[in-house]
């Protein structure tokens, strides 16, 4: 049996069980918290007991036969060390026992001469595991036993854990009155005693790697270490850790986090939920109120996690502790915690970021003023550019809406917020969006999304009705600017740039439509360093850098693409990185940088789905065509010939880089008749627009 960190406290028992031999009974009370290792330190003297000739009774309490009269007393005449004609003398004398009761008494004598006889023959150790649970009638046999035989060859080992609260504690202390007892006190593994735990299983190295984390996550708890060791050798295989990688924690550590905090008396493990729960550090009257504990019940619990280690600061030293206690939180219980929870913190002033974190998890939002606050965090989270997070919160919002025009609010922002991820997503919420009387206040998403996936006809009606209605024209800007520069012929975009406040974005499409190169340069430059990134300034800032590259602005546009690249990582959307990835890739081809150009345009294409790039999939496929043309490798830029396109792209600018991008591959493989046409139709386009 490996013990680490526990060499001085085993000399300790081995001595007094040397002691014991020249009949001087000893008393050993091993104190320590939960799974600091007092039952492997029993067994380990157990065993070394019994492999020494001497007969080994072991015995553990539990609170479940706490009120069994003599339980521990059987445990210990029955075990497996128990000589038969011992056991059976016991049987005998037990069936003759009156159990103890009002107004009766138990014949000690006749235990005592069974224990004695025992002694006489061979050295007797009895080792009793989790005393704090023992049944007090057991606790008396044994003070009478160890008074009556203090010159016997018996050692008499005793694991407690101190901060218990058990009724029978008075009574537990009198072995500590005891002359010939002696007391020792476990505490945790440091972060030496896990390396060297660590270092029986793996290599030095691994070992002292591992430590650091092994140690944070089990709070030096031998039973956690030896856990996490078995999930971190199943799960990597001793592979070499990865600088900066965690330890692996799996099922094994979170079932002894479960055991660990069960081993403890109520109400620690429903403290110890409750704190998972809330995930943030909780006043002890939030804390009870949610358990409807009292105030000194549940100050005990949080110091009781805190001295053993979990608890740092009012929240769990470690997360995979936390999570562990989540998991094994029954699913309705947990459900009913984080209704509870929000409703509290909803009481007590809590922000609607804390809140709706309880009502989303809890999936119960019967309360009048849930949705609202739900939608108020996902716009929060949403403004934060936390899009995971605002878009389960939108969703669970909407599914639990039931008014009509709240629900379509709901459906437009969650378009919104999915369109950043991948445009073909917002597709499927325009039903709930488009409703004439409800887009007053979220016009821009449908017209926009419309116009993105080809659909021009119903964009076109869409933005005609609403145009009519001076309450929704201001939030119209945005999609007549896509409308203007994806569908040239469409040029509709008036005077100002409303929303966007600023005549430029109008100047600028107009002159790159008309071609003053001078002017719409001025226009581009003056956008780019004036706007920020965001889902209304999207379009001006890429039609400006498509103005730098058609001029051959290379360098400023690079520039201008790698900034918006990297700030579109900031703020976690693929499909701003994928559109600015594209255009990088053009910039890369126009320079000459084949192999650059080839690889932004292939991760821009990954970036979202090829549904989802609707028609502007044009841009990356023919970037990477005209790459793989230059390169040589004809058959690679054949087959993205084969992807499919939205007829709708030939209507745009994005068909005319496509046409052309086709074109040049037909030339290059001697297709000299379908190069002719795709060159002619880019021809016939811009005649047709005008450009």
């Amino acid at each position: 049996m490996i013990l680490v960190e526990r060499e001085g406290e085993f000399a300790t028992l081995h001595a007094l069980f040397a002691d014991s031999l020249r009949a001087r009974s000893r008393v050993a009370i091993i104190s320590g918290g939960v799974a600091t290792g007092k039952t492997s330190l029993l067994r380990a003297l157990g065993e070394k007991a019994a492999d020494s000739g001497a007969v080994f009774l072991s015995a553990v309490a539990s609170p479940l036969e706490g009120q069994v009269p003599l339980g521990v007393v059987e445990q210990l005449f029955r075990s497996p060390g128990a000589p038969t004609a011992g056991t059976e003398r016991f049987t005998r004398w037990l069936e003759a026992q009156v159990l103890p009761g009002p107004g009766t008494a138990v014949d000690l004598r006749g235990l005592w001469e069974i224990l004695r006889d025992l002694a006489e023959h061979q050295p007797v150790v009895v080792g009793i595991d989790d005393i704090h649970h023992a049944d007090e009638a057991s606790l008396q046999c044994l003070l009478y036993l160890l008074r009556r035989l203090r010159s016997a060859r018996l050692l008499t080992v005793l694991t407690e854990c101190p901060r218990s609260r058990a009724a029978n504690a008075p009574l537990q202390g009198e072995f500590l009155r005891e002359p010939q007892s002696r007391q020792i006190r476990l505490e945790p593994l440091s972060r030496a005693g896990v390396t060297t735990l660590l270092a029986r299983h793996l290599d030095s190295a691994t070992a002292r790697y591992l430590a650091p984390h092994f140690h944070q996550a089990s709070a030096g708890h031998p039973m956690l270490v030896h856990t996490l060791i078995e999930d971190y050798l199943s799960g990597s295989r001793l592979a070499e850790p990865e600088a900066g990688s965690e330890p692996v924690a799996g099922e094994a550590f979170s079932r002894a986090v479960l055991s660990f905090l069960h081993r403890h008396q109520a109400p620690v493990m429903e403290v110890a939920r409750a704190i998972a729960i809330m995930d943030s550090p909780t006043p002890l009257p939030l804390l009870g109120s949610l358990l409807d504990l009292d105030s000194v019940s549940t100050a005990q619990a949080v110091s009781t996690l805190a001295a053993a280690g979990i608890l740092a600061d009012g929240t769990f030293r470690h997360g995979a502790i936390q999570a562990a206690v989540v998991d094994g939180i029954p699913p309705d219980l947990r459900r009913s915690l984080h209704d509870r929870v929000a409703e509290l913190l909803h009481a007590e002033g809590g922000s609607a970021s804390e809140v709706a974190a309880h009502l989303v998890a809890s999936d119960h939002h019967k309360s009048p003023w849930a949705i609202s606050i739900i939608q108020e965090a996902a716009e929060q989270a949403l403004a934060d550019d936390d899009l995971t997070t605002g878009i389960h919160y939108l969703m669970t919002a909407q599914r639990h809406c039931g008014d009509r025009r709240q629900r379509s609010a709901i459906a437009s922002a969650l378009a919104d917020a999915e369109w950043r991820v991948d445009p073909s997503r917002a597709l499927r919420h325009l039903p709930d969006v488009l409703d004439e009387e409800l887009l007053v206040d979220h016009a821009s998403l449908p017209v926009t999304s419309l116009l993105w996936h080809g659909r021009v006809p119903e964009a076109l009606g869409l933005l005609d009705t609403l145009e009519r209605r001076p309450d929704a024209a201001p939030g119209l800007d945005t999609p007549r600017v896509w409308l203007s520069y994806l569908y040239p012929e469409h040029f509709r975009l008036g005077t100002t740039a409303g929303d966007l406040d600023d005549d430029e974005v109008t100047a600028l499409v107009s002159e790159l439509l008309n071609g003053d190169q001078t002017t719409s340069l001025t226009f581009a430059e003056s956008i780019l360093e004036r706007f920020r990134l965001n889902h209304k300034t999207l379009a001006p800032l890429s039609i400006a850098l498509a103005a730098l590259i058609d001029n051959d602005r290379l360098d400023s546009a690079a520039t201008w693409c790698d900034a918006l690249v990297e700030e579109s990582v900031a703020r976690r959307s693929p499909t701003w990185r994928a559109l600015f990835t594209a255009l990088r890739a053009m910039v890369h081809f126009r320079q000459g940088n084949l192999a650059a150009a080839e690889q932004r345009a292939e991760a821009a294409l990954n970036l979202i789905s090829p549904k989802g790039w609707g028609v502007m999939v044009g841009l990356p496929l023919a970037c990477l065509i005209l790459t793989r043309t230059a390169m040589g490798r004809f058959q690679q830029a054949a087959d993205l010939l084969d992807i499919d396109v939205p007829e709708a792209m030939f209507r745009t600018p994005m068909g005319l880089h496509y046409l052309y991008a086709r074109g040049r591959h037909h030339l290059a493989v001697g297709r000299f008749h379908a190069a002719l046409h795709d060159f002619r139709a880019c021809g016939q386009l811009t005649d047709q627009w005008g450009v």
